[in-house]
């Protein structure tokens, strides 16, 4: 009954065609709103999709950090227990730092972040090398990935790739008066440039974790953080995370993949 009274009201023939006119704009008006928030979702849940995926490359399942500070120190026996977890695949030790980095007269600013062989295994870095090699070497012969953005920053072409790069990090428990000597100093050779997102290709620079801990100064048993790549990927984070809290303690933070970038993933939610 509804229905048939509402066709007669549009398609029926009257005195006057204000009425109908009034009602197909308004049909038409509706219409075109529609389409256009259907649009812009669409694209919306198009972009989230993008953004993570583009940050999937980059960010672990899983990261341990201090709870305070920069630096913790973990013994073998915890790491161990840690690699015995259900669900845990492989774990990354990473020491990471600040650093200045500098070739000629040029000179940047970046993140130097000194991963182990596994890290290759949690993450997608090497999918994204676009100049050449993932190469990160060890203490005796350090090497460099850096990032697209860093590159540019230092002013290096493709043909000067696997120059010497000296790296400059201000020395641990110890004044700074931004003096020469308040500084550890190595070079390294780059090796090759990766381009994930600008965020990232800006900041970081990647090299061996050993000699990235001999620069940072830290021992032995000392890292800035630890990532973890699970079984099942982000799917049973919220079972396994608990457990690596307990047998870590509460010196430590357990992060998901989206408490690493709590902010970026709010906005997109």
């Amino acid at each position: 009954m509804y229905y048939k009274f509402s066709y007669r009201y549009l398609v029926a023939t009257k005195s006057t065609n204000a009425i109908n006119i009034i009602a197909w704009v308004s049909i038409g008006a509706i219409a075109v709103v529609t389409a256009a928030m259907i649009i812009i979702l669409s694209v919306f849940n198009g972009l989230t999709h993008l953004v993570k995926g583009l940050y999937n490359g980059f960010y672990t399942n899983v990261k341990v950090i201090p709870a305070t500070g920069k630096v913790m120190t973990i013994l073998p026996p915890s790491l161990a227990a840690l690699q015995r977890i259900d669900g845990v695949k492989t774990v990354s030790y990473i020491a990471e730092e600040k650093a200045l980095l500098k070739i000629g007269e040029s000179q940047a600013i970046v993140t130097l972040k000194g991963v182990d062989d596994n890290y290759t295994l949690i993450t997608s870095i090497t999918n994204n090398i676009v100049k050449g090699t993932y190469a990160v070497g060890d203490t005796v012969h350090p090497k460099l990935v850096l990032g697209y953005g860093v590159e540019n920053a230092l002013g290096i072409s493709s043909s000067l790739l696997q120059d010497d790069i000296s790296i400059y990090i201000p020395k641990k428990n110890q004044p700074f008066t931004g003096k020469i000597e308040d500084f550890a100093t190595a070079n390294a050779t780059a090796m090759g440039t990766f381009a994930i997102q600008q965020e990232f290709d800006n900041k970081y620079v990647f090299t061996n974790v050993h000699f990235a801990k001999q620069i940072i100064g830290l021992s032995y048993n000392q890292y800035t953080a630890i990532e973890i790549g699970l079984t099942t990927g982000d799917a049973d984070a919220g079972t396994i995370i608990p457990k690596i809290q307990a047998l870590l303690g509460t010196q430590y933070k357990v992060l998901n993949k989206y408490a690493q970038n709590k902010s970026l993933y709010t906005v997109m939610t």
